[in-house]
């Protein structure tokens, strides 16, 4: 590769996916770079933090855990994420004083209101998902009808959220 630029070399990696982030920081430290160097497999989307908590909140229609909930608290992905942080940090950890493993929509608007912690932006988002779901409730759809619905329950929890993605988000 010193002597001729402009050499390939081709390397196949058995669990590719899996193990790109580790074929990136090796290729880097040998290589000094990774300009030159081209992955062929794609990123599994559920993993991105962004994609992961859009699919959780297309789960919001049934009882959810705890850690389900500190992630739906705590992310960045929805809305009032930034004006309400330090009320939701707060409300997640008293949520985790409660001996309650799992927990519905509509618990978290009566337990905020209870614990007399203001995060009134997420529980407006939820009750305009909570509006969707019941819309839909029992019934049959397209897939195209279906996504829709997701769109529609996205766009009620203010995905993506407030603050400007990044290039990979």
């Amino acid at each position: 590769i010193s002597c001729n630029q402009k050499t390939n070399i081709g390397v196949i990696v058995a669990n590719l996916t899996n193990l790109r982030p580790e074929i990136i920081r090796i290729f880097t430290e040998v290589l000094g770079d990774t300009k030159n160097v081209n992955i062929s497999a794609g990123i599994i989307f559920s993993s991105l933090p962004i994609i992961s908590r859009a699919l959780k909140l297309l789960e919001l229609h049934k009882p959810l855990n705890l850690s389900t909930i500190s992630e739906l608290l705590l992310s960045p992905y929805i809305s009032g994420a930034e004006s309400e942080k330090s009320n939701r940090a707060l409300f997640d950890f008293q949520l985790n004083q409660l001996n309650q493993s799992q927990f519905r929509i509509s618990d978290i608007e009566f337990l905020s209101e209870k614990l007399s912690i203001n995060i009134s932006s997420l529980a407006n988002a939820l009750q305009k998902t909570q509006d969707v779901y019941a819309h839909v409730k029992n019934k049959k759809m397209h897939n195209s009808a279906w996504a829709k619905i997701f769109a529609q329950i996205l766009q009620a929890m203010g995905w993506p959220g407030e603050n400007n993605l990044t290039e990979a988000e």
